[in-house]
């Protein structure tokens, strides 16, 4: 079991045989080593014959819990007569875990004005989302909530060496991440292309010459001419 240790809180499902068990009877821990607090309480929300339903808030920061689930008798029992009760404690650990996101490119021109997506994280449908490199802003152009995939267009770098640390605000607050960079390379420069003619219809292959060319994502060409604009794209 995993949790981003960005979220709030998560739902826990437990499966089982809990046919006439009282919810009130019924204690759900995960026990965490941490020097403040240990046990953290998962309050139970809904109980069905298969299945206990708890909330549990998460611990902000990364670390492993055991879960433990405890259930009383809710009367003193006689010769013969059968309850369930008991305690046990699951074997798979719980995970509190620090994202990694995922920059797509990771790289771009110092001029700036890369696109660049970002993937891997959980965010919500009324998360607030600021997104900067070291301390400048990454304007986002997009945001798409089904598959939680931010992507924004940065601005230009202060060299071709500058490597940029991603930060990112949900809400107002910082979210927590493994450390990811941007890295800003050089900018690209054209010497030449060929053919310099074409026909009126089109559909000619241009061939371009210069440096650092494949640091573009997706390069786009214009010839501009007095009554007519000209877009090549590769």
């Amino acid at each position: 079991m995993n949790a981003d240790v960005n979220i709030e809180s998560v739902t826990l499902t437990i499966t089982g045989s809990f046919e006439g068990v009282q919810a009130h009877l019924v204690t759900i821990l995960v026990t965490f080593p941490l020097s403040n607090q240990h046990d953290f309480v998962c309050t139970i929300e809904h109980t069905q014959n298969d299945s206990l339903t708890c909330n549990l808030i998460i611990p902000k920061q990364p670390v492993q819990g055991i879960i433990s689930i405890n259930i009383k008798s809710y009367r003193e029992l006689s010769m013969g007569d059968t309850d369930i009760f008991g305690s046990v404690n699951f074997p798979e650990k719980f995970n509190i875990y620090i994202p990694k996101a995922i920059l797509k490119p990771d790289y771009g021109p110092a001029i700036g004005g890369t696109k660049i997506q970002i993937e891997n994280l959980d965010f919500n449908l009324y998360s607030t989302v600021k997104i900067y490199l070291d301390k400048q802003e990454c304007q986002i152009s997009k945001y798409d909530y089904s598959t939680n995939e931010v992507e924004c267009i940065n601005q230009a770098c202060m060299n071709d060496k500058e490597r940029l640390e991603l930060n990112i605000q949900v809400n107002n607050h910082q979210w927590q991440l493994e450390k990811t960079y941007f890295q800003c390379r050089a900018n690209p420069i054209i010497f030449d292309w060929y053919p310099k003619k074409s026909i009126i219809s089109g559909g000619m292959k241009l061939i371009v010459s210069g440096q650092n060319l494949d640091v573009v994502q997706k390069p786009m060409m214009k010839f501009i001419s007095n009554s007519s604009i000209f877009e090549f794209i590769t």
